[in-house]
This record gives C-alpha cells, sequence and structure tokens, in this order.
C-alpha cells in the first residue's frame, strides 16, 4: 500500500540521519590497550586456546615464571599457538609493545616459537629452556640506543653471532618461501663457509611451518624437507662482502642492515625495495 510505503521510506531518512546505520558498518581488526590485532575469538578457540592464555600465561612460559612440572598442558597449549599466524603476529606484539622485550629477548621469542613448532613433549621443553634460559634484561643504562647506521653488521655476522632478520613487504621477484612480518634467525661459519636461517617458512602445500632450518653453502648438500632443507651454492657468500643467504637464497645487505633481494650496488647505492632488515642489536660489540 502505499501509506506503507511512505512509512518505511520516513523511518529510513529518521534512522539515516540518527545514526542507525553506525551498528552495520563493518569494523577493523580488533586492538588491545597496547595497539596489538587480537585475534578473533573463534581463531583461538580453533587452536584451542583461551585469551587469558594468550595474553598472561604464554608470556610467563617464554619468561621461565611458571612451573611446567606442576602444568605441562601449557607446553601442549603453546605449540597450539604457533599453528596460526595470526596468534603468533599477536604474541610478538605483546611481547614488544606491552613487555618492552629487548632485541635479545626477541631473538629468544624467536628460537622459542620455532622450537614449540616441532610441538615438544613438556619433559624435552624442560631440557630445553635449561639450556636456553631467557635473557633477563641487564640494569638500565644511559647507553644511547645503536643507530642502524653504526652497527658492524658485517663484522658480527663474520664472527657468527646470531642475528635476527624481520621480513618486511617481499618484492615481487622474492616471494617465495617468506612470510612478510616474521622474524627469522641467521647464523654464518666462516670455517665452512655455511648458512644457517631459523624460522617460520611457507610451504607450497603444507601452508606455515612454523620451525625450518635451512643449511646453504657451496659445501652443503641439497636436500629437500619440510623442518629442514640443505642449500648448494655456487660460491662462498662472505659477510664482509656484504652478502648472505637467507633461506639459501642470496642476499646483500647495506651499511643499515637492510636486506635486498636483487639490484643492488653497494657503490652506487642502487637498490631494489628491502626484502627485509636486521634487528637491530642492544649494543656494540
Amino acid at each position: 500500500m502505499a501509506w506503507a510505503r511512505v512509512l518505511r521510506v520516513s523511518i529510513l531518512a529518521v534512522c539515516l540521519a540518527a545514526g542507525c546505520a553506525e551498528e552495520i558498518r563493518p569494523k577493523g581488526p580488533a586492538t588491545d590497550q597496547y595497539g596489538c590485532s587480537a585475534p578473533p575469538p573463534d581463531v583461538l578457540k580453533t587452536v584451542g586456546i583461551d585469551a587469558k592464555f594468550a595474553q598472561s600465561t604464554f608470556g610467563k612460559v617464554v619468561t621461565g615464571d611458571i612451573n611446567i612440572s606442576l602444568d605441562p598442558e601449557v607446553v601442549t597449549l603453546a605449540s597450539q599457538a604457533m599453528t596460526d599466524e595470526r596468534i603468533r603476529s599477536y604474541l610478538r606484539c605483546l611481547a614488544i609493545k606491552r613487555d618492552g622485550f629487548t632485541p635479545e629477548q626477541q631473538t629468544y621469542l624467536e628460537e622459542m616459537y620455532g622450537f614449540l613448532g616441532i610441538k615438544p613433549s613438556p619433559d624435552r621443553f624442560i631440557e630445553w629452556k635449561k639450556l636456553h634460559p631467557f635473557p633477563r634484561s641487564a640494569e638500565p643504562t644511559t647507553e644511547q640506543p645503536l643507530e642502524r647506521g653504526h652497527v658492524r653488521w658485517a663484522t658480527r655476522l663474520w664472527n657468527g653471532e646470531t642475528m635476527t632478520v624481520r621480513v618486511g613487504d617481499i618484492p615481487s621477484h622474492a616471494r617465495g618461501r617468506y612470510i612478510a612480518g616474521e622474524l627469522s634467525t641467521v647464523r654464518f661459519n666462516k670455517e665452512s663457509c655455511e648458512w644457517e636461517t631459523i624460522g617460520p617458512v611457507r610451504h607450497h602445500e603444507l601452508g606455515i611451518v612454523a620451525w625450518h632450518v635451512n643449511r646453504a653453502g657451496p659445501n652443503v648438500k641439497p636436500y629437500p624437507g619440510i623442518e629442514d632443507t640443505g642449500t648448494v651454492s655456487s660460491k662462498c657468500h662472505s659477510p664482509l662482502r656484504n652478502e648472505m643467504l637467507l633461506l639459501g637464497v642470496e642476499v646483500k645487505f647495506d651499511h643499515e642492515g637492510r636486506l635486498h633481494a636483487g639490484g643492488f650496488n653497494i657503490l652506487l647505492r642502487q637498490r631494489d625495495p628491502p626484502l627485509g632488515e636486521f634487528v637491530v642489536p642492544s649494543s656494540q660489540p
């Protein structure tokens, strides 16, 4: 009836003017008071954990402030949390923005991510923690944080120091196993000219593999695998030449510790968009 149509149009006009449509506007990712994007409740439920575990218990597992012997189930829950990239990113954000993890502690967190990815038993996890205790922060100092351009990246790598790499916006020619936003550790052995990368990778069939070790160099026997791979290179990629192998792929780094997968000329400072960057260490050796 005509009067019914007029009534509906009138109600709609009043509703729009009063802001009724605000209720159905799509919302972006929810963020907490620390600016971290919390995973939706159904994501947490799917892997078998709740918000309390993500926001409190997991941090105690990392720092060792929980007795695993009395509560062994937390190891299983922590391993399950590693199966979803959104949860890993949220836990990492809390560690950095809420708990103020130092670069050394961030590297430790990534190493724990990797170990939890193989789903260790509680006993095995306890043994791992004994061998790899959480690095407590030193007493506050007045030392200024290092600037990227002042870090001796090549020297640190040449001396065998484990460095943390943060993958950024991946150039199209470098996509494949890299995962944007994730952290990996990389270490160079100058005796064998071998690079070791540990971190999550993208598998062409299985999707995200949380724990993966790649060893690459001229003397490495090539072999495929899910949790570990070997890549043979045509030469020795020396950090003293600003060269490295990241997941078996040749990468160059500049004086600010930013990584480039191709089109990079150190002398001319011409480069493609960076693949990622080293995490700035807390102090110079």
